[in-house]
């Protein structure tokens, strides 16, 4: 008997567990089309760079839910039924790059490709209750193209993608021409 399983979108396509001294889970994951669920939080920090983040979920199957998991230690991994939340932190120094992804990380942006080290975190609330939590640390040059809502909008009226091919492909012309064959 075969049980026909219902495709379920991943967007995590890389992982690799780090070993830390610390002995702390971590892993390095490369995921696209990550989702920015909120506004971007924007902080200052004491040694002049700022911090920039925001949430997100990661879209796990079951089996790259195991492989994270397993690279996190065994860590359960606390699923929503929108993914796995996450919290997605980059320290950036303020100018030229800063000026980029402050643009453009905004509400209901889609980033291409982005590469960064996943850890779990964790804080104690106002009622003295701990709080776990996934972050994704990104190098402020491992963001991919970021589609902005209104480009994504008006890319979809045009019937493309976010890398600008259209979603329908066109059928080739096989109509072969006996004259060009060499016999």
């Amino acid at each position: 008997m075969s049980k026909d399983k219902e495709k379920v979108y991943c967007n995590v396509k890389g992982i690799s567990r780090i070993q830390r001294t610390d002995g702390m889970p971590s892993a390095t994951v490369t995921i696209t089309n990550l989702m920015v669920n909120n506004d971007l939080n924007i902080n200052p920090t004491k040694n002049g760079n700022v911090a920039m983040s925001f949430p997100s979920n990661l879209a796990l199957d079951d089996f790259t839910k195991s492989r994270l998991s397993h690279a996190l230690n065994g860590m359960t991994l606390f699923e929503t039924q929108y993914g796995v939340p996450v919290k997605v932190v980059s320290f950036v120094k303020p100018g030229g790059r800063y000026d980029q992804l402050a643009a453009a990380l905004e509400k209901g942006a889609k980033i291409t490709l982005v590469q960064g080290t996943l850890t779990p975190k964790q804080y104690a609330n106002d009622k003295k209750e701990i709080v776990n939590y996934l972050e994704l640390a990104v190098d402020p040059f491992n963001f991919g193209y970021i589609v902005s809502q209104n480009e994504a909008k008006a890319q979809k009226e045009q019937g493309q993608t976010a890398y600008g091919q259209t979603q329908q492909p066109q059928p080739m012309d096989m109509a072969l021409d006996e004259s060009d064959l060499p016999f």
